[in-house]
């Protein structure tokens, strides 16, 4: 895995471990429909992440990606539905279980670069759903428009945010690449100069 790929997946553990850290602040205070409902968001969004990133790195070995991507959305959608009761528990389950089998054969399918984009909005996504505890949880309603551009200006700014910080690994890893190309550039140069024959001295 590269640097980028650990970034993920360090992402994907601390979205999941503060997903669990709020089911268990929360409970009291979501009813049973919400539980679900956040418990089915975040397992879906972890499985499909996780799944788009196993896809990319095992690209050519579906079957170990899937296995990988399932079991660490069934887990995570396990984790966020466990303190609400049995229902979001087997709602988190399956959710996320079918995100991470849906997410592995999505990264198995594009590229490289292709991938990274999803992964940004799937991060995104996936760390703007924690923000539903606090949502369910608030007692005013939402009736005024401007409420919207809240969850709008964060998904943009996590959105900026994981798009700067794959640009920034990037830009790491570029000056390596620029420097085999001139090595390489260089060899060739030397190869190419003609030998001047013995007969001329």
């Amino acid at each position: 895995m590269g640097a980028y790929q650990l970034f993920v997946l360090t992402t994907i553990a601390v979205s999941g471990i503060a997903a669990f850290l709020l089911s268990i602040k929360f409970r009291e205070q979501l009813t049973k429909m919400q539980a679900m409902v956040v418990a089915m968001v975040m397992g879906m969004n972890l499985g499909l992440t996780a799944g788009v990133l196993f896809g990319a790195v095992y690209q050519g070995n579906l079957f170990i990606s899937t296995l990988v991507s399932a079991g660490i959305g069934a887990f995570a959608g396990l984790a966020c539905g466990i303190a609400f009761g049995i229902l979001p528990s087997l709602e988190g389950f399956m959710s996320g279980l079918m995100g991470g089998m849906m997410g592995a054969m999505l990264g198995e399918m594009v590229s490289q670069n292709q991938a990274f984009t999803l992964l940004n909005i799937l991060l995104t996504l996936t760390a703007s759903s924690l923000l539903l505890y606090n949502i369910f949880s608030s007692e005013t309603s939402i009736n005024d428009k401007k409420w919207f551009l809240k969850p709008v200006l964060t998904f943009i700014l996590l959105f900026l945010f994981y798009i700067s910080e794959t640009s920034l690994i990037k830009a790491k890893q570029f000056p390596s690449l620029i420097r085999l190309i001139q090595r390489r550039i260089i060899v060739s140069t030397i190869l190419k100069i003609p030998r001047i024959p013995k007969s001329s001295f």
